[in-house]
Order: structure tokens, then sequence, then C-alpha cells
């Protein structure tokens, strides 16, 4: 079974990391991977080291369908010729390539969709985003999903991602539901490197808007004016005038001596044995793997409601979830299990437990191998 992978990136994200995750731990050899990615870059090293068979690099000009303002509009009207001509780039590589079927690792693709058509090949969209990510699409969602309907398989990554697509479906579509898994040993084979005295809380995201990074100062602010011997972590990285601005809003909130921009850590298992608690401000997750990370590793998740949190954190098992204006609520949690380190335990552990018992990767890759098999029937 050739199985196509499609991802309009190369950098490593949550679904690219997941991505890279489905190809080294599926459990037959009768799948095998190749991948049409950007360019070259720590996707294409990742993917490499998990036993892809091939790796493509091929064009991707839909994204402009996402950027707002007229003369980014005017951009994308005028990039609509040179989309065309990627069309029949990406339908004679499909036909070189002969795939048995395309599995789209995000749904903000849009050249090889209307290829993979063209062509007649078996496709699946991994769906891993949420409206408020989607949003900006020229036209609207309801432009949006005509694309993507073209597409008969798709894949939500949860039951919350499983409630938002499904109004837009077709009567044909045929839609699985199918959890993020992480590998659970690798969080689980060492014991806490946090040797000193120091509570150390994370927040651990890529450096865009959408994350609200700035509600996560709110509550550092909040909980320092309670408790100072306390470290906090921004882990992620994003471009230079964004990271910037945050350190900015850091030092003027007067938080900088407490607050550490880590950047981009390729060893997040290593870093979450370091820490006691990671606190998530983000309402527009999808799925949230950090949240299963952070379980894996046993460690409190505090996170804001917005999607899949209670439905992946469970109710107050891996943790804690609060309204986007609860900030207060959640620095008193975080002094709460800074004063009661048996209660920060009590609840590691049953998020340890929970992440093992609904998310591993082999329940993952089972799940999308049986899908394959049935898409082939």
């Amino acid at each position: 079974m050739k199985v196509l992978f499609v991802d309009p990136e190369s950098k490593l994200g949550g679904a690219q990391y997941s991505m890279v995750d489905i190809i080294k731990n599926m459990p037959t050899k009768k799948v095998i991977y190749s991948c049409a990615i950007k360019d070259e870059g720590e996707l294409s090293v990742a993917l490499t080291e998990a036993g892809a068979n091939s790796i493509y690099f091929m064009p991707f000009e839909g994204w402009r369908w996402w950027e707002t303002g007229l003369k980014n509009r005017l951009k994308l009207i005028l990039s609509i010729p040179l989309q065309i001509i990627n069309v029949l780039k990406w339908y004679i590589f499909f036909k070189k390539n002969k795939p048995d079927i395309i599995h789209f690792n995000l749904s903000r693709i849009i050249e090889p969709i209307f290829a993979a058509k063209l062509i007649g090949i078996p496709s699946i969209i991994h769906y891993r985003e949420v409206a408020a990510t989607n949003n900006s699409f020229f036209g609207g969602l309801p432009a949006l999903f005509k694309i993507l309907k073209l597409v008969k398989y798709w894949i939500a990554n949860s039951n919350a991602t499983n409630k938002h697509i499904i109004k837009y479906a077709s009567t044909y579509t045929n839609i699985c539901i199918i959890n993020n898994g992480i590998d659970i040993s690798k969080y689980k084979k060492k014991k806490t490197e946090n040797c000193n005295n120091i509570f150390i809380v994370a927040k651990i995201a890529a450096l865009v808007p959408w994350k609200n990074h700035k509600s996560y100062f709110e509550i550092i602010k909040l909980v320092l004016n309670k408790n100072r011997n306390i470290k906090f972590l921004v882990v992620g990285k994003g471009n230079f005038a964004y990271t910037n601005k945050l350190k900015k809003i850091a030092k003027k909130m007067g938080i900088s001596d407490n607050l550490d921009f880590k950047g981009f850590v390729n060893d997040i298992p290593s870093l979450l044995r370091k820490i006691n608690l990671l606190v998530h401000t983000s309402a527009n997750e999808s799925f949230g793997r950090v949240y299963v990370e952070a379980m894996a590793a046993g460690k409190p998740v505090l996170a804001i409601k917005g999607f899949v949190e209670d439905e992946v954190i469970g109710i107050e098992e891996g943790g804690f979830t609060f309204e986007k204006d609860q900030l207060e609520e959640m620095a008193d949690k975080i002094c709460n299990l800074i004063d009661n380190p048996s209660s920060c335990l009590e609840i590691g552990s049953k998020g340890s437990k929970r992440a093992e018992r609904l998310y591993s990767i082999n329940a993952l890759t089972t799940n999308i191998y049986k899908f394959y098999n049935k898409i082939l029937l």
C-alpha cells in the first residue's frame, strides 16, 4: 500500500510531529510512505529519520487564500494563474508516482486537492484546525469547504473537531474520528529532572497571536504578586517582530526577571521532565498535542476552554480548565499547586494514566491503518 503524505510546511509543528509519528510507528510494513512538502528543513530531516521512503518538494501557493488586506487579496488574484499551473504540476506528479492513497495532513491545502480530484486517487483530509484559524479564507468557511468537499474521506482528530466539520460535509463524505496519539514511552522513561526548589511553569506553543501569550503574561503577573520563587518559560518560536513584541510586553508588565524565552526546543520530553506545570492559554486548539505530552510526563495542565480542552484533559483528571475571563482563578490554582505538592503529583499521576489509556501512538496508527484498508476495499 503506497500512501503519499502531503503537508504545505517545511518546519515542525504539532501537525507535522503527528505525521512523523504516524510514519515512524505504523504497525505494519504493508504501508510504504512517501511525502510531498514545501521544501527542505526541519520537517524533511524528521521525515527521513522516521523512515519515509521518498520526500518530494512541491509548489504551494494556496496559502494566499488565507491572507487578509487589500494588498494581499490583490496578490491572491494575481497568483491564480500560478496556482493553476501548480495544479497541473501536482497532477503530473500524482500520475507519475501513482500512490494508492493521498493523505493530506492539514485542511489548509488547495492545489493538490484539485489535482487529486482530477486524477481520481482516493484521498483523505486530516482535520487539525478549528474555525477561528480558517475564518480569514477568501469567501469564508462556506467557500473553503466547497473545495475541501472534493475529498471524500475526512479524519477528525477529536470529537470536538468532528462537531465543527460535520455540518459542512456532503452526503457522500466519509468521516472517521481518530484521536491524535503520542509515543507515551518517550515521556515516562525518566523521573523528573527538576532538582531545585524553584517551581517551573511552561507554556509550549508557537509564537503567533492566536496562541494568546498575552493572557499567559497576565497570569504570570498575578502569580508573582503572591509568590516570587517561581520561574515561567515561553517555549516555541515565531518571527522576529512578534517575538520581540512579546518580550517588550513582558518587560513593560514587570515580569521579565521571572520569564525565560527558550525559543524552539526539539526535545520536548526532556523539557517536560524539568517543569512542574503546563499552562496553555490558547482557546483555539482542535486537539492540543501538548496537553497529552504534559499529561504523559505526569505534569498537571491548566488550560483555557475554547474547543477541545475538557475532552482531552478531562474534568479535573489531567488538570483544570477555565473560562477565558478566569485568569485570576488560574493564577490562584497555580499558587495552590505550589503550596500543595502532593496534589500536584496526584493530578499528574491521573493525567499520565489518562494519556496512556486514550492517546497512545499505537491506537492512532492502528486506527489509521484500518481506515486506509476501508478506503481501498
